[in-house]
């Protein structure tokens, strides 16, 4: 069983994957499947095919504001996730002091 400490560190670690892929440009296969759900197909070609095809520098443009949006959300997540691995890393520390100092006392 994982302890809230390893969840939120595994977390962490998934999204800095995340974000790596993203930033490179890795995943042309989720942007492709976002614009053929989006738009469906045409006579049995999909808008992704049809704008790679047709303007690639607008798919390129495209597939970077997608990844964009997509970092924006990976970033905030991992900005929350770290303030409260903090906060309760802290709150962990505080809670085994006062242990210590109770048994020194008792």
């Amino acid at each position: 069983m994982f302890t809230y400490k390893e969840q939120y560190e595994t977390r962490i670690e998934e999204l800095e994957e995340r974000k790596d892929e993203l930033e490179n440009c890795d995943n042309e296969q989720e942007f492709d499947d976002f614009l053929d759900e989006s738009y469906g197909d045409f006579i049995n070609l999909y808008a992704s095919d049809i704008l790679k095809s047709c303007d690639p520098i607008r798919y390129n443009c495209e597939h970077s504001d997608f990844n964009d949006s997509l970092l924006y959300d990976v970033d905030n997540e991992l900005e929350q996730l770290r303030e409260e691995l903090k906060e309760l890393e802290e709150d962990l520390e505080d809670e085994w002091t006062r242990e210590f100092i109770y048994r020194r006392v008792h």
